[in-house]
């Protein structure tokens, strides 16, 4: 009924083309159609009050064609905005120290965890009993209101219910109508073996309720490694420190090492010096592939040094200066 091929009226197809116009500006302009695609399209203007006169105006005098047109545009540009997803609840970060052996070897430990909940006085409503949420008048219901400038819409959202299309009289007197209550629980949390200073657990689903109703937010477990006087860690392998006798340096021997995995027994090859390296294969830090659920581990390597006897027995010196003698002959 609106063609100008079947519509007569004076100024139709001069008013069709200013309209055909401002449709391809809006729709081509990424920046414009940015804007416009920001918000849901909702009511015809900012108030109930200026949509009940615009529209009691518009009863009186009939719309006029180009408002006609503009009215079906906005229509089937708005029927093809997506309805925006209930906001996820808010992430709750927690720090949580462990000592370098729980780091290496994991374990569970428990937590305490204030959030936000879902009120149990109103089972999530907002609502005093035996009240209920009633629509917005401002945005009727839509969450959003848009304003015409000229050629462009404004689309915003309702500030009377904060874009959520309804309103509470009664509020809930324990959650002030929010939903959401504060609330303290205890969570268990599994920490995976060679977790590493700084690293991040994510709980998902533990964190803070949601409002609009949408998922809950996720625990995120920021994880302190303390610093250890024996071990020192880099990526997967462990190093530490070894006293070895002068004579086990020299002539070679078996000693034992202290690793995150238990004391095992070393062979220390003759001629050792101090500083030397033994290398002992999976008594480091667990690792898990890419193709195996199988704990695989690094390196604990032992750092030689050597133990020089600050006071000697009778026995000892006369055997130092026997070796003395024999290394000034030689």
């Amino acid at each position: 009924k609106l063609h100008p091929d079947k519509n007569s009226s004076p100024g139709v197809r001069e008013a069709l083309q200013r309209l055909k116009h401002s449709a391809y500006e809006l729709l081509g302009d990424p920046d414009k159609r940015r804007i416009y695609d920001a918000y849901a399209p909702a009511a015809e203007a900012t108030s109930s009050g200026r949509k009940e006169e615009t529209d009691t105006r518009r009863e009186r005098r009939g719309k006029t064609f180009e408002e006609e047109v503009w009215s079906e545009f906005e229509s089937f540009v708005g029927s093809r905005q997506a309805k925006k997803a209930p906001k996820k609840g808010a992430d709750i970060v927690i720090d949580l120290g462990l000592s370098f052996l729980e780091a290496v070897n994991g374990g569970k430990r428990n937590l305490r965890v204030k959030r936000k909940a879902k009120c149990t006085s109103c089972s999530g409503s907002g609502c005093q009993p035996s009240t209920s949420a009633v629509r917005c008048f401002v945005c009727s219901g839509r969450g959003s209101v848009h304003q015409r400038i000229g050629i462009e819409v404004v689309v915003l959202p309702c500030k009377k219910c904060q874009g959520k299309g309804s309103t509470i009289p009664y509020p809930c007197k324990d959650c002030k109508g929010t939903t959401l209550v504060d609330s303290e629980s205890t969570e268990s949390i599994d920490i995976p073996p060679g977790v590493h200073d700084g690293q991040t657990l994510r709980m998902r689903g533990k964190g803070s309720m949601s409002e609009s109703g949408g998922p809950a937010g996720d625990l995120m477990v920021k994880l302190k490694v303390e610093v250890d006087e024996e071990f020192r860690r880099d990526e997967f392998d462990v190093h530490s420190d070894v006293s070895v006798s002068i004579s086990t340096a020299a002539l070679g021997g078996r000693i034992k090492v202290k690793t995150v995995c238990g004391v095992v027994e070393v062979e220390v090859p003759s001629g050792s010096a101090d500083g030397d390296r033994l290398r002992i294969p999976n008594k480091g830090i667990s690792k898990v592939t890419a193709t195996t659920t199988a704990q695989h581990r690094g390196y604990h390597i032992a750092h030689l040094r050597l133990l020089v006897p600050r006071s000697l027995t009778e026995a000892q010196r006369r055997l130092f200066e026997q070796l003395s003698s024999l290394e000034t002959s030689v």
